[in-house]
């Protein structure tokens, strides 16, 4: 996940229109060889290649692929709003391993970085200018006096820097999330539902549920204070079909799907 993650910056970063793999925002591993019943033809067969593809409905719960999910999303949404991600004065350095792209515009410049090597690598980030640049992923900062001073990535590693602030991206870190598919922290009941549903959290703070039609985007979203187990009814007022929920109570989350009918 974390070097389709690279892939993703390196991708969606670079000017022009872009295509993806049906279900690739979640690191899906079946290739157009697949066939319908799961087996997969030897490449260059075209008989599978229009067959249907395993359903990955369930990948949103697993909370790598879920973090990949959020990383093509902010890029996404980084392209469409930024001009400097539309540039069309841009290098390229990609034949090795370690992967190099500079990005500049009127209003900003971008250094991004990648190592799709099996080992950590020194790289040489070759900023446009010194002074402070800003890691979009991180939201951190670092001052650059050198603009050759070797930066160290790990096997799989990936930096964006651009030397204007970008609002900070809405990535939940893998190191403070703790994903409770078995809904420890709630109970979300009916579902299938005819509509409305009631929330009942298992611990007190601030809450927000979300909700995502099959497309990805927020179709609802409601915040409050959860006391206790005290029960939260909700109405939605949404159409029939297939929707993806997420509720945050504090730092601890909970996803999954729901169903209305």
């Amino acid at each position: 996940m974390h070097r389709t993650e690279a892939a993703a910056t390196m991708f969606f970063t670079v000017p022009g229109p872009k295509m993806i793999w049906e279900w690739e925002e979640l690191g899906y591993d079946h290739s157009k060889f697949t066939c319908s019943d799961g087996s997969t033809v030897i490449l260059d067969n075209d008989s599978c290649k229009l067959s249907l593809k395993p359903i990955a409905w369930n990948y949103y719960s697993d909370p790598y692929r879920y973090h990949l999910y959020q990383v093509f999303s902010s890029l996404i949404k980084l392209k469409e709003k930024n001009d400097l991600f539309r540039t069309t004065d841009f290098s390229l350095s990609v034949t090795a391993p370690t992967k190099t792209m500079h990005l500049n515009s009127a209003s900003a410049n971008a250094t991004i970085l990648a190592n799709f090597d099996l080992v950590s690598k020194d790289m040489d980030p070759a900023f446009q200018h010194t002074g402070t640049w800003y890691e979009y992923f991180s939201h951190t900062n670092i001052d650059v006096t050198d603009v050759n001073a070797k930066i160290t990535l790990g096997p799989g590693d990936y930096r964006l820097y651009t030397d204007v602030q970008l609002a900070a991206p809405d990535i939940i870190p893998l190191a403070v999330r703790n994903v409770n598919n078995d809904n420890n922290i709630i109970r979300l009941y009916p579902n299938p539902t005819t509509g409305n549903f009631t929330l009942v959290p298992s611990e007190t703070g601030q809450l927000t549920l979300a909700l995502y039609d099959v497309s990805g985007s927020k179709v609802f979203e409601y915040r409050g204070f959860a006391q206790g187990k005290s029960a939260i009814y909700l109405d939605p007022a949404l159409p029939s079909g297939f929707y993806m929920y997420e509720v945050k109570i504090n730092s601890s989350l909970s996803q999954g799907k729901l169903i209305i009918r």
